[in-house]
């Protein structure tokens, strides 16, 4: 069955507040979504790069942002799946999966040594999704914030 959306990779150009308002919807968060001026700020870092998955008119369905970082060789770069939304009323059709593969694709294509999901060890849900995910082993690390949650 072909899915009833398309995903890409946004542009500056792009009107990204309603990929930020599935971000917020998402994960409830309360902070008062990013001007214009602020969201083509982060979309002109080099480092950042914003996946939608969009219906056909163009909402917004879920959303992937990628960070990249420097490897521990320092000289390749690898891709780190920072945020993976999918508006609740279009969860559970492969948009998240797709997405992922999206960006793994894009990744590899982009010549990144690496690309890496991190979940937070009581977000159940994000590791149940990870783990159906056959192209995904698990690696059990711990993480350790020194500030902000």
């Amino acid at each position: 069955m072909t899915p009833d959306y398309t995903i890409r990779r946004a542009e500056r150009t792009d009107q990204v507040a309603a990929a930020t308002q599935v971000l917020w919807l998402t994960f409830e968060l309360s902070a008062v979504p990013l001007s214009p001026a602020e969201l083509d700020r982060v979309l002109a870092r080099p480092n950042y790069h914003l996946f939608l998955a969009e219906a056909a008119d163009g909402t917004v369905l879920g959303v992937a942002t990628v960070q990249l970082v420097l490897a521990s060789d320092l000289r390749s770069t690898e891709a780190l799946l920072w945020d993976l939304a999918v508006h609740p009323d279009h969860q559970r059709r492969g948009i998240g999966r797709a997405l992922v593969a999206h960006v793994r694709a894009w990744a590899e294509a982009e010549g990144h040594s690496a690309a890496f999901v991190l979940a937070e060890g009581d977000d159940a849900e994000a590791i149940a999704f990870y783990r159906r995910l056959p192209e995904a082993p698990e690696v059990e690390v711990r993480m350790f914030s020194f500030w902000g949650g």
